[in-house]
Parts: C-alpha cells; structure tokens; sequence
C-alpha cells in the first residue's frame, strides 16, 4: 500500500504542478528567475498545485487509519500555500 500511495502521489504532483505551471503562464502569472545568467520568464504559484495530491493523500491515509492530524496538517499546508499564492501574486515595490 505504502508503495503505491508514494507512487502515486508522486505522479500526480508531477502532473499537477506541470499542468498549473502551464496554464499560469498562459495567462500571465510569471515572474523572472533572477537566479539564471539569462533571467528567462517561468511560470509563478506552481507550489499551489501540490495540494491536489496532499489533499488525496489525506483522505487516502484518513480513511485507513482515522487520525484527527492529517486533516490539522492538511489545513496547515492548505494556509501556507494560501500565503505563498498570494505573495506570488502581489507585486512589490522594486528599490
């Protein structure tokens, strides 16, 4: 079981994080990697994808063995990733 939940879940975080990362760039939500000599433009909020198979995960997990914490890390994850989507999507004042 443990075998295929990692699979699996591994999977679907490729798949989701390159169909958001698609459809963001489509519809402008980019920034600049300043990391990279050439500074390309990359698609921003990828991360928020990944809570697509955490959630499955969860409930996958949840429903094997009950435990009240799956869902407070859920929830904890879900917050942090609210956070970082809005960080990606508020410009910033360069200096």
């Amino acid at each position: 079981m443990w075998e295929g939940l990692i699979i699996g879940g591994l999977l679907a975080s490729i798949a989701s994080v390159g169909i958001i990362a698609a459809i963001h760039k489509k519809i402008g939500i980019t920034g600049i990697d300043i990391n990279k000599p050439n500074q390309p433009t990359i698609p921003e909020s990828g991360g928020i994808a990944l809570l697509i198979p955490t959630w499955a995960i969860i409930l996958i997990l949840n429903s094997q063995y009950y435990n009240p914490d799956f869902f407070k890390f859920g929830f904890l994850v879900t917050l942090f990733a609210f956070v970082g989507w809005v960080d990606d999507l508020t410009k910033k004042k360069k200096f």
